[in-house]
């Protein structure tokens, strides 16, 4: 089990995947809901977190995600 848990690691570092620092992950957040470009960044910085990462994080690419949908072109608001 050691074995696979050290091979999974350096299999993301040597991948350029390392989780999202959280305190960093919330200020971000912050920035994020008052500008655009903050929140694309954000959104570009959590695009490798998956369901098997820190709930938190999940939750974090959830609602990033949604704020992006203000910045969408092409659509009819009602």
């Amino acid at each position: 089990m050691k074995l696979k848990l050290l091979l999974f690691f350096v299999e993301c570092i040597s991948a350029g995947y390392v989780s999202p620092d959280l305190g960093t992950v919330r200020q971000d957040y912050r920035k994020a809901s008052e500008s655009e470009g903050a929140t694309k960044k954000m959104f570009e910085d959590l695009t490798e977190v998956g369901k098997n990462d820190d709930v938190v994080l999940v939750v974090y690419i959830g609602a990033v995600t949604t704020m992006m949908a203000e910045y969408a072109g092409n659509f009819v608001r009602v």
